[in-house]
Formats: structure tokens, C-alpha cells, sequence
């Protein structure tokens, strides 16, 4: 494989494996709040606690979903997969906005996948 698409490829793997740690803190970080807020005994804060638990836990479930998507993208660019360069290249443009550290990976997602060593490494 060669280096550029090893390291879009790396680079997919961890933004991957972080997205889903980082679903799992919020998660518990939502659930707590939502826990604290329920428990104070005021007149709504049981409606508060039910709606800040379910956005924290349809924030948590995007950030899976996103993670997973990142592995099975990396793995599909091990197994020369066409689709993964189309997602991978996709993904790498989604992470653009994420001044500074989002922006610097998407650039090297995009430079691996679109270099000419992408172009023979997929069609072989």
C-alpha cells in the first residue's frame, strides 16, 4: 500500500475509533446531567431531564454511527474497495470545517485518496 493512502488510511482509523470514544463520554455526560437535573425535584425538570437525555443520546448515536462509518471506510480502502475512496474522499471534505486539527486530517485524507498513487492502487 503505498504511503499516502496508508496514511489516509491510518487517519480514517483514528478520527474513527475517536468519534466513538467521544459518543460514549457524551453519552455518559448527557445521562449524568440528565440524572442531576431529574433528581432536584422541580416542577419541569422532569421534562428537562427526558429532553436533555435524548439529545444527548441522538448526539451519542451520530458520533457511533460516523465512527463506524470511518472503520468500515479504512478497511474498505485496505481491500481496494472503489466505494471507499468515494466516502473516504467525502469524509475527508466533512472534516474540512474542523478548525485546526480537522481541517489538517481531511487535507491528508484528501491528498491520499486523490493522488495518482490512489488511482492504481484502486484499480488493480
Amino acid at each position: 500500500m503505498p504511503n499516502k493512502i496508508s496514511t489516509a488510511k491510518v487517519i480514517l482509523q483514528i478520527m474513527g475509533w475517536l468519534d466513538i470514544i467521544c459518543a460514549i463520554g457524551l453519552f455518559f455526560i448527557f445521562l449524568f446531567g440528565s440524572v442531576i437535573l431529574g433528581i432536584t425535584g422541580e416542577k419541569h425538570a422532569f421534562w428537562a431531564s427526558v429532553i436533555l437525555g435524548g439529545f444527548g443520546l441522538g448526539i451519542s448515536i451520530i458520533c457511533i454511527i460516523f465512527g463506524v462509518l470511518y472503520l468500515i471506510t479504512a478497511k474498505g480502502i485496505t481491500n481496494k474497495k472503489n466505494w471507499a475512496k468515494i466516502v473516504g474522499i467525502i469524509l475527508g471534505i466533512l472534516a474540512l470545517p474542523g478548525v485546526p486539527i480537522g481541517t489538517v486530517l481531511g487535507i491528508f485524507i484528501l491528498i491520499g485518496l486523490l493522488s495518482p498513487e490512489a488511482n492504481t492502487w484502486f484499480t488493480e
